[in-house]
């Protein structure tokens, strides 16, 4: 009796060692979750984006971004993105945030200058499911400038008549602020390492901690911002 044991014992370590790995790899179970075959990422894209520096008017902006996986739901990105805007207003154009008086200002040219540096976690709350939802602390550069043209009258003592003259008026603003960003993205894979997405993202900013609170209006009173959606080309490596 005690030989056939030694005998059973001997075949089953037989029948282990003979095993292939891929068989034994699978039946013994592991909570190690498999290693990202990419770890990093590099996109850019372009975005209609509008707010409270173009007076809720489109306009195009440009971002690029850099992205690292710290688990495999989540990854943590920086982005940088701007926008250039400019548009001349006159009577019957005006936004109705912008108060300007008839008899003095018939014309304004606005420019804007806004670039936004994000810090964002992104989330992917569905394995192998290509949404993502991100949320993340920014900074807000400003610049903007205003250029008014108009008529001015005025009569010296004496004078028959008032004297009409133009008046050009141009003034400029820069700020920092400190905000909040949000995002929501869809990945669309092409290749492993090639994917492309669409990605709508809000930005709301503080009044700033340096310069002047340059825009002219905000909807939400003390806080400024916009949002924007676009379409990126992501590369992981």
């Amino acid at each position: 009796m005690k030989t056939l044991k030694n005998i059973l014992r001997c075949a089953a370590l037989m029948a282990l060692c003979l095993a292939p790995k891929h068989i034994l790899a699978q039946d013994i179970p592991s909570t190690a979750a498999a290693p990202l075959e990419f770890k990093n990422h590099a996109s850019w894209g372009v975005n209609y984006a509008g707010g409270d520096a173009t007076f809720g008017r489109g306009t195009l902006m440009l971002s690029t971004s850099y992205g690292r996986h710290i688990l495999p739901w989540l990854e943590l990105e920086a982005t940088a993105q701007g926008f250039a805007w400019s548009e001349a207003f006159s009577f019957g154009s005006f936004p109705a945030a912008i108060s300007v008086q008839q008899n003095s200002a018939p014309a304004v040219s606005w420019n804007s200058n806004a670039v936004f540096l994000d810090a964002t976690a992104m989330m992917q709350p569905f394995q192998g499911f290509g949404l993502r939802i991100g949320l993340g602390p920014s900074v807000r550069w400003w610049s903007s400038s205003r250029l008014s043209i108009g008529w001015g009258s005025s009569q010296l003592q004496g004078a028959p008549k008032e004297e009409t003259f133009l008046v050009v008026q141009n003034e400029q603003a820069r700020s920092w602020s400190f905000g909040a960003n949000a995002k929501l993205e869809y990945l669309i894979p092409i290749t492993q390492q090639v994917e492309l997405s669409v990605r709508a993202q809000g930005h709301i900013v503080a009044r700033p901690f340096d310069g002047a609170f340059s825009q002219p209006y905000s909807s939400m009173g003390q806080l400024g911002g916009g949002a924007s959606l676009g379409a990126f080309l992501r590369i992981n490596f």
